[in-house]
């Protein structure tokens, strides 16, 4: 039997996907990355025990839970699970002493000042003038602060843009596979412990990453009903995801691929109504250029972005070293100039590292390692209070929760909890492949891909290991479906 090309296709990029899945595997199993209270990260050989007994308690966590489930109706485990999530999440944020700091305290700025008019970050020389990527995560906080008034209410939007998460892997991990698996998925995604510390980080990775996984299910939806409602229902949740996190682009080219490579005549039609998302972006960015009077497509190049992403660091190798800024301003903030630079400086840098291969071999495997190793995914780094007041101070040392997090001993169980629970959801989605169930592939192909184009991006763009957790815990589905046919044979056999 002959292959079709989009067979062919399909399964040439399903052995990519798991072959870089398996990359990301072995190098969590002999290395962990841990991060300083500078950002500087720090690649050590992992301890071989310590990363079994982790994966272990944490493969035994969720097989207790997931047994205790099996006695709840499907909606009143949804209830307690979302119920539980809610109280940690509000725990968390009533313990949390964080104020914005870095690009949330830009962004957060911004937003306010963009709501008493007063332009000053979008002219020339301005955060979202340099930034402009920035433009629609600024106009949207400008637009949830004109109605509530209060920082508080950006946290409430991660606080829901967390549950929203946890239900959108359960939606997507049934619509792919089964209820028995999503529950498993629903489960795993409480699990993951490092989303509910960022909740008190504001930013737009949260609701990005919610809006596009649930776009992700009704593009599926999609592909099984073909009934065109959802795939405008995926675009307008992607449009949205976009303009919180311009990064969720990846997102966008993940579901124009999946599409194509479907055998339906309407396919085109689809694929054209889900690029209809990136007019999201231009028209908050042309409602902001004309509200400001500033043109906000001449700020830093993306050139000067993959520049920095092959450039040391001293917080690790690809990692951020403000030579953007540098450069940007070298050439007297002439977006033009500033593009043709970066351009002939990815040149010059990429010829020194062909006549150095092992320097640029070590140069990439330290830039990924640093990013895919580490387990935390810098959630204790960006949670900690950075800008310190006495009080602040006082009140970290007196809360023994805390003070333990990030300066104690839960600091290391912390730490060993995360690395068992990436280990678990990768042996996961690795050994997925082996059930070699063709009735899902399409839609296993497509969970896989974000997590394909968050290493290929991060390669060369400007990496941070906060940056991969949504490539990441998008693979919990997958994990979620091997895990669960594991339990159900095992239970099976016992019979």
């Amino acid at each position: 039997m002959k292959l079709s090309i989009s067979n062919l296709s399909l399964k040439s990029l399903y052995l990519i996907e798991v072959l870089a899945v398996c990359l990301i595997l072995i190098a969590n199993i002999f290395y962990t990355s841990t991060i300083a209270g500078n950002e500087h990260s720090v690649i050590h050989y992992a301890h071989p025990a310590i990363s079994v007994l982790a994966l272990v308690s944490v493969g035994i966590l969720a097989f207790l839970a997931s047994t205790g489930s099996k006695k709840l109706k499907l909606k009143y485990f949804i209830v307690l699970i979302i119920s539980l999530d809610l109280l940690a999440l509000l725990f968390w944020l009533y313990n949390s002493k964080l104020a914005p700091f870095a690009d949330q305290l830009n962004v957060y700025t911004a937003a306010l000042r963009f709501n008493l008019h007063d332009y000053r970050d979008f002219v020339k020389g301005g955060y979202v003038y340099e930034y402009n990527q920035q433009a629609g995560l600024v106009v949207m906080f400008s637009l949830i602060l004109h109605l509530f008034k209060d920082y508080r209410i950006l946290e409430a939007l991660n606080v829901l843009g967390v549950l929203g998460l946890h239900l959108g892997l359960f939606r997507l991990t049934k619509e792919v596979f089964n209820e028995s698996a999503a529950k498993l998925a629903l489960i795993l995604s409480s699990l993951f412990v490092p989303i509910i510390l960022l909740t008190s980080y504001v930013y737009g990775d949260i609701p990005g990453l919610c809006l596009a996984v649930w776009s992700m299910c009704f593009t599926i939806k999609y592909s099984k009903e073909d009934n065109v409602k959802y795939i405008v229902f995926a675009s307008l949740l992607l449009g949205l995801a976009m303009l919180f996190r311009t990064n969720m682009q990846i997102i966008l080219i993940a579901t124009i691929l999946y599409l194509l490579l479907q055998r339906r005549a309407r396919r085109i039609v689809a694929v054209l109504i889900i690029i209809t998302s990136l007019s999201f972006n231009y028209a908050v960015t042309a409602y902001a250029s004309a509200r400001t009077g500033s043109a906000l497509n001449q700020g830093v190049p993306a050139s000067l972005f993959v520049n920095m992403g092959l450039e040391e660091s001293s917080l690790g190798d690809g990692w951020y070293n403000g030579s953007t800024l540098r450069n940007y301003y070298a050439v007297k903030l002439d977006h033009r100039a500033a593009s043709h630079l970066g351009f002939e400086l990815i040149s010059k840098r990429l010829a020194d590292m062909g006549d150095n291969p092992g320097y640029a071999l070590n140069f990439f495997k330290s830039k990924f390692l640093s990013t895919w190793t580490e387990p935390t995914f810098e959630s204790i780094f960006f949670t900690l209070p950075h800008n310190q007041t006495a009080s602040v101070v006082q009140y970290m040392q007196n809360n023994r929760l805390l003070h333990s997090l990030y300066h104690g001993q839960l600091n290391k169980i912390y730490l060993v909890y995360c690395k068992g629970f990436v280990l678990f959801l990768l042996i996961g989605a690795a050994a997925y492949p082996f059930r070699r169930d063709k009735k899902t592939l399409e839609d296993v192909v497509f969970i896989f891909l974000p997590l394909l184009g968050g290493m290929a991006f991060h390669l060369f763009w400007e990496t941070k290991s906060r940056y991969i957790y949504p490539y990441v815990i998008m693979l919990l589905p997958i994990a979620a479906g091997f895990w669960h046919n594991i339990k159900v044979t095992e239970v099976r056999s016992d019979k």
